[in-house]
């Protein structure tokens, strides 16, 4: 989290110069650095939230994490909810 703290004001600058319609968080990492928030992505994946930058962030699973499952069942749902999720993000029409 310390590496994070510490760039995120690069970020910061990126985001301001590209101003995207939305950003799409892949994973816990992205997700606090986009939004400050450390609560579980469990409760929070396919959800859009207003990020530090003032505009939406939709949260999702990350690829590796998909990968990693044991459980074939879960990761099939989790990679079914990745794909919802980027399609969901496509179709939100946002704008800040």
């Amino acid at each position: 989290r310390q590496e994070i703290l510490h760039c995120r004001w690069w970020l910061g600058l990126e985001l301001a110069f590209i101003r995207p319609r939305m950003v799409v968080a892949l994973g816990a990492s992205a997700a606090f650095a986009l939004t400050d928030n450390n609560a579980p992505l469990t409760s929070r994946r396919g959800q859009a939230e207003i990020g530090l930058h003032g505009g939406p962030v939709l949260i999702s699973w990350h690829p590796s994490y998909i990968l990693r499952l044991n459980d074939s069942v879960a990761r099939e749902r989790a990679r079914r909810e990745l794909i919802e999720d980027i399609i969901q993000a496509a179709r939100m029409d946002v704008s800040f």
